[in-house]
């Protein structure tokens, strides 16, 4: 039913040039329909930026969890040459260079006897930034 009134909306705004304001928490269903959206906490608006713009700002990452986070970065710095990275918690590394060497990453790190418990690749969404904006604003990371 959801999906019929995301359509209906949709259709309603590109034929007849409605504009239509929604508050809703379904920031996946907005993300798809939406051109503008703007975040209110607190009855204040931290925040209206077009749908565009917020895809601008967000970053695809791998996120790599080690029990040997200074050695899992030595390796991916001189063996890889990966410099866009992050150390974001004690165990956890970001990896923001995406173009290269991806595939390699699992490979040259248990290669050099580095235990990898999770890797995996994440997309920013609506809900990151939203979630982002609530919490403090400031930079997507």
């Amino acid at each position: 039913m959801v999906l019929i009134c995301w359509d209906l909306i949709k259709l309603l705004n590109q034929e007849y040039g409605i504009t239509f304001l929604i508050s809703t928490h379904i920031l996946g269903g907005i993300e798809q329909i939406a051109d503008t959206i703007g975040i209110i906490k607190d009855g204040k608006m931290l925040d209206e930026v077009t749908i565009g713009d917020i895809q601008k700002k967000q970053t695809d990452y791998m996120e790599l969890i080690t029990s040997d986070v200074t050695k899992a970065v030595y390796i991916l710095e001189h063996e890889l040459q990966i410099s866009n990275l992050k150390i974001k918690e004690e165990n956890q590394i970001r990896i923001y260079d995406l173009t290269s060497h991806k595939r390699k990453y699992p490979k040259v790190l248990i290669t050099n006897d580095i235990d990898i418990e999770e890797i995996h690749r994440h997309s920013s969404s609506l809900e990151d930034y939203f979630f982002h904006q609530i919490h403090g604003g400031g930079s997507l990371e």
